[in-house]
């Protein structure tokens, strides 16, 4: 069934056009702006201030309800930056140092004006940017930065980057040529997929990379892969099992060398480490990454990169302090203190003092013992915020005004203030194990590219007849002023499937399973795929003959035997959440019926399930029913209260229909009056089947223009050839309809 639709006005009208887009869970979407906020007077902040042009006053989202905020517009190039720090959590934040002592270093963030003082004691490592043995980057993040094709295939989703269907996302991590890249991949169903680093412009030609295989079987493989124009090698690596959903890939690459050596990690447990070396020819050094997915679904869960600095493949677990300057040395010992007048760093060496100039140092090592000691009794970050110069920050919202954002870190003992021109996206890190009870009933509010599950509340306080309370925030909002705005909606009965708006992504349903042909022609099932519909049912087994498939409710069978794979597997397909019927039967056994929603399969694509479609309605179109005496009483009369009455229509007019059925009690051959508001619908000819209509011309024919509201059409008319007309019923008789359609009245033939 059809979702119940209200239909309400919102302007379009505001000051300042989106700049930002609030992701909310479920999939919930708003356009708008980030709004100044002060800080609370309890200190962090719990929610932000949001203004949308769908509403007519802010709004203010629980930060616990949200997933996250993505910033649309360009970013502007900040600064440049000298060193980057990397921080316990993996966090990055780019400045200049200011200055140095026994527990802080103190730094200038890129693009503020404002020094804060980090603690040693969370700082990882610091690195000059644009040295060879600098580049981190920690992500995903979003979408932003990222390069991806198809346009479409991938989307964003709490800060991961997902797709369901082949494509490859590309983004440049400004990785050193010595680099360790930190993977994690998730899935509901196994992945064919490759993981390059040092990835090059052109995907065919990769040379470093990791390859996740499925043999034919099924059973998971991966291997570790380096190639060069003449050469190239080969080792397996662990690929976790069947029951795997998520796994960690650690990558360690050297361009200088060709060598790359990597490991997995699968539900906590470390497989060992595979290694292969090629020199390298005449490649170009790279510090991008992609992922290019074949077959299945995949999330990029986590992406960290950063130096390697050790021989061996194993991740960084130096504890010695020292200094690495650009000609190549290494200086151990204490890092006493910075004199930014005289420009050079104190360290405190075995053989004595020694004054280094800042501008000779590419990278500091500090000592790292207990790092998560060092920020256990600071509150727990509830945002991470990208910023489109690479740095990368968790904390605690401390307040956002018209030109930065501010957040309270731990292990840093100022606010860190990071310009708007510079964020990405913000990620919520905190959720609530189940949303706030709204005081109504819940739907969504779909109001031109805006969709979020709210409530109606009385608007009076408002100045507004309903006000719109959204899932998260604080306090409603009145939608904006009805004029020369968009239409809204509300839908309380959730569609069956998520449908694509433009290009996005198109959600097949299907049984989870696939079938192919034994010997004697008949179409046997061969696999069904654990979490599918089929085998959560639990009713059809591999080795099950499929006789027949009834692939939607209002059709009859359609028999397999005589038809090729593919149209069998497009009668199983459908909709998400729709009705699909499997005549089956074990081998030589008495036939039974297996009725089965469809649930998600990992396909994905409008053609294939227009494909999917098309089968439905050129072979299972709805048998014609007609009742006993269909000469005498040829139409159907469709009632409010679900009845179906076989009937002559003598008339129609706006106050309702005359007619003439057996089950009246004056009679079979008097006419009586049945009134409009009783009617349903009329099928005039039952003989004519009902053409599929697709989702995005549906909704048109449902809604209602601004400019009939006044005078709006009463009646859908389905012709003959499939198409549908609206308009105000002015009258039918044996002959002719009248329809007044936007004022023109039109006389069709009967």
């Amino acid at each position: 069934m059809w979702a119940v639709l209200i239909a309400v006005a919102a302007s379009a009208a505001f000051a300042a056009a989106p700049v930002a887009v609030l992701d909310l869970p479920g999939g919930g979407v708003l356009p708008g702006t980030l709004l100044p906020a002060t800080a609370g007077e309890e200190g962090d902040r719990e929610t932000l201030a949001w203004r949308s042009p769908a509403f007519a006053g802010p709004l203010e989202f629980h930060l616990d309800e949200i997933a996250g905020v993505r910033f649309t517009s360009s970013p502007v190039e900040q600064p440049a930056a000298a060193f980057r720090f990397i921080l316990s959590g993996g966090d990055l934040l780019d400045g200049a140092i200011e200055a140095i002592d026994s527990d802080h270093v103190t730094l200038t963030p890129r693009g503020t004006d404002r020094p804060v003082r980090v603690r040693r004691d969370v700082i990882e490592g610091v690195s000059r940017i644009g040295s060879r043995i600098a580049g981190s980057y920690v992500g995903p993040g979003g979408l932003a930065g990222w390069r991806h094709e198809p346009e479409g295939v991938w989307r964003s989703e709490a800060g991961h980057i997902v797709a369901a269907r082949p494509g490859t996302a590309l983004i440049d991590v400004v990785a050193p040529t010595r680099a360790i890249y930190d993977i994690v991949i998730s899935w509901r169903h196994r992945p064919e997929l490759r993981l390059s680093a040092a990835a090059t412009k052109r995907p065919g030609d990769e040379g470093y990379w990791v390859e996740l295989l499925r043999l034919q079987d099924g059973t998971p493989e991966a291997a570790i892969i380096r190639r060069e124009q003449e050469l190239a090698a080969v080792e397996p690596l662990g690929a976790g099992d069947a029951a795997t959903r998520s796994l960690r890939v650690v990558m360690f690459v050297d361009q200088e060398k060709g060598r790359l050596a990597a490991y997995t990690v699968d539900r906590g447990v470390a497989g060992s480490v595979s290694e292969v070396v090629v020199p390298p020819a005449n490649r170009e050094p790279s510090g991008r990454f992609r992922i290019s997915l074949g077959t299945g679904d995949v999330s990029l869960e986590s992406l960290r990169v950063g130096p390697w600095t050790t021989d061996e493949p194993v991740l960084d677990v130096r504890r010695a302090t020292s200094v690495v300057c650009g000609d190549g040395r290494t200086i151990d010992g204490e890092i006493a203190s910075y004199d930014k007048a005289s420009g050079e760093v104190l360290v405190r060496a075995a053989a004595g003092d020694v004054r280094i100039g800042l501008d000779e140092i590419e990278e500091i090592v500090l000592p790292r013992p207990d790092r998560d000691q060092a920020v256990a009794n600071s509150a727990p970050a509830t945002l991470r915020l990208v910023q489109a110069s690479g740095g990368t920050i968790a904390g605690r919202l401390a307040s956002v005004d018209e030109r930065s954002l501010r957040l309270r870190v731990a292990g840093i003992d100022d606010e860190v203030a990071v310009p708007l021109d510079d964020v990405l996206s913000l990620t919520s890190l905190v959720a609530l194990p189940s949303p706030r009870e709204l005081p109504g009933r819940v739907g969504t509010l779909i109001a031109g590219e805006a969709s979020l599950k709210g409530c109606i509340v009385d608007g009076r306080d408002l100045d507004a007849a309903i006000a719109w309370l959204p899932q998260g925030a604080v306090e409603p909002a009145a939608l904006a002023v009805p004029g020369d705005g968009v239409d809204a909606i509300i839908e309380y009965v959730p569609r069956p499937s998520r449908e694509p708006i433009g290009e996005a992504q198109v959600e097949i349903g299907g049984i989870g399973g696939m079938v192919n042909q034994d010997a004697l022609g008949f179409f046997v099932v061969t696999m069904l795929s654990e979490d599918g519909a089929a085998a959560q049912d639990g009713r059809l087994q591999p080795g099950d003959r499929l006789l027949a498939i009834k692939p939607r409710p209002e059709g009859g069978f359609v028999p397999t035997k005589g038809h090729d794979v593919q149209t069998v597997m497009n009668l199983m397909r459908g909709r998400v959440g729709s009705q699909v019927v499997l005549r089956v039967s074990a081998a030589d056994g008495e036939p039974r019926d297996i009725d089965l929603r469809r649930g998600l399969i990992y396909v994905a694509g409008r053609d294939i399930l227009d494909q999917a479609l098309a089968t439905h309605v050129r072979l299972a179109s709805p048998a014609v029913v007609k009742p006993e005496d269909s000469v005498n009483y040829p139409s159907l009369a469709i009632l409010r209260s679900g009845d179906v009455v076989p009937c002559a229509v003598d008339g129609m007019d706006a106050k309702g229909m005359r007619i003439r059925t057996p089950v009246a009690d004056a009679g079979a051959n008097d006419e009586i009056v049945v009134s409009e508001s009783l009617v349903q619908a009329v099928e005039l000819d039952p003989s004519v089947p009902a053409r599929d209509i697709e989702k995005p011309q549906f909704d048109r024919l449902r809604m209602l223009p601004r400019s009939q509201r006044v005078t709006p059409p009463t009646h859908m008319v389905r012709l003959r050839d499939g198409d549908y007309l609206r308009g105000r019923l002015e009258s039918l008789d044996y002959t002719t309809l009248v329809l007044d359609v936007r004022g023109e009245v039109k006389r069709l033939p009967r």
